[in-house]
């Protein structure tokens, strides 16, 4: 029964040995930018991964060297593509409250969306070497926390110009403008979602430090924000108090006067 296992397994592994031979160049004939490519080694690695006798056999190690550089150019260029994006949307942001969608920043919306896909991927891939498969899952997190920092640094300084445009601290009259509490709010959505988008998978029992890291720098922006808001509204209400310790209840007109001024 063994010489016959043997022998199967030989022929099998011969007859995908022709099959690879004939794949090979069309696959290096696609475009590294075309990631439809990958569906074909989806496909083949979870067949192979099912099946013991081609299981990390000889076809199966020429398939993962054959994407094995296509997967980190793949995310290389998701990357770039990335940061390259999130600073048109925070750019272009408006900042303005919207009920009909899950998060009022547009902005967000997209980058969690593009953190999604790149775990959707790499779940999809399956790539059975646990070096390779950890070094790509440390690269996901490591992009989902630069993504993350980025965006909320952006919204840091946004959110500080918008402080320092929009009135007098001393005007009592001083309302807290709606852009600013969603961008105040985005920064909690991040804290919101670390877990999901930092967080070690199931694969991967190790904590991340990425997502400590990422924590600390969020949890510091979010304390920078609330403080530069809590010091305009203080300055405003001094405003206020200050103008009402001015009032003469002896003189009906001279109140008038000491509230207008």
């Amino acid at each position: 029964f063994k010489r016959f296992k043997g022998a199967l397994q030989f022929c099998i592994e011969t007859v995908w040995e022709l099959f690879y031979s004939d794949m090979k160049p069309a696959v290096d004939a696609q475009s590294l930018y075309d990631s439809d490519v990958f569906r074909l080694f989806f496909r083949l690695n979870s067949f192979l991964l099912s099946h013991e006798m081609l299981s990390n056999g000889k076809f199966h190690k020429q398939l993962l060297g054959l994407f094995m550089f296509r997967t980190v150019y793949y995310l290389d260029r998701v990357e770039m593509e990335m940061m390259a994006q999130l600073g048109r949307d925070v750019a272009i942001e408006t900042w303005d409250p919207a009920q009909d969608r899950r998060s009022s920043v547009a902005a967000l919306e997209n980058l969690l969306q593009r953190l999604e896909s790149v775990q959707t991927f790499l779940s999809h891939l399956q790539w059975p070497e646990p070096d390779f498969r950890q070094h790509l899952e440390s690269r996901r997190r490591r992009l989902a926390a630069d993504g993350m920092e980025a965006f909320a640094k952006r919204t840091q300084r946004l959110f500080i110009s918008s402080c320092e445009k929009g009135g007098s601290g001393s005007d009592f009259h001083y309302v807290v403008p709606a852009p600013l509490c969603v961008m105040l709010n985005a920064i909690y959505t991040l804290q919101h979602r670390l877990n999901d988008c930092c967080g070690s998978t199931a694969d991967f029992s190790v904590q991340s430090l990425y997502r400590d890291d990422i924590s600390d720098v969020l949890l510091q922006i979010r304390e920078n924000m609330s403080a530069k808001l809590i010091i305009k509204l203080t300055d405003s209400l001094e405003s206020l108090m200050s103008r009402l310790a001015r009032y003469d209840p002896k003189s009906f007109l001279s109140s008038l006067r000491s509230l207008t001024v």
